[in-house]
């Protein structure tokens, strides 16, 4: 009647040929792989940084917001994450936005060559407002200038810079 091998009283994998059940092995190992748990990129670079195989000025902007991602995570609940697409990037001046018994934190890593002016620090400060937070952290390894850390005094603005990030590095290992 043309239907073949195929017979309707049998499940169809029944029917098949023999050689099918290795595609259908194949495929479940595929899948099992693809949903397989990963450890988080910023672990390899925190456990890296720790072992001194790494120092901050070999991390890519990339991989310096993965870090601090990963370390604001063991802390805080992370509410947002920036597109991290780089200069020009659409998160709108936020890498991390953060939250802790009602306390809004915004995050802003800058791994610049130089260092950063006021002009990015009011920014930052404007954002502040604008998004009703509590405070702002800016990781800036390279620093900030003598007038954006004035413009900071008296403000919940924190400056964190390569001295400072390295020794919170070494305060988050001990805690593990």
């Amino acid at each position: 009647m043309g239907l073949g091998y195929f017979q309707p009283s049998l499940p169809y994998f029944t029917s098949l040929p023999p050689w099918n059940w290795y595609g259908i092995g194949a495929l479940g190992l595929f899948v099992a792989y693809l949903f397989y748990p990963r450890p988080h990129k910023g672990n390899y670079l925190f456990n890296n940084l720790k072992n001194k195989s790494h120092t901050l000025h070999q991390l890519t902007w990339q991989e310096l917001e993965i870090l601090c991602d990963y370390i604001y995570g063991k802390e805080w609940t992370v509410l947002k994450k920036g597109t991290g697409s780089g200069k020009g990037s659409k998160d709108g001046g936020i890498d991390l936005l953060l939250t802790k018994e009602r306390h809004l934190k915004i995050v802003q890593v800058k791994h610049w060559r130089s260092k950063v002016g006021v002009k990015t620090v009011r920014e930052l400060y404007g954002l502040m407002i604008h998004e009703k937070a509590h405070s702002v952290d800016l990781i800036a390894p390279m620093g900030v200038t003598k007038e954006a850390w004035q413009f900071v005094q008296g403000k919940p603005i924190r400056i964190i810079g390569k001295k400072k990030l390295l020794q919170w590095i070494d305060e988050q290992r001990s805690t593990l």
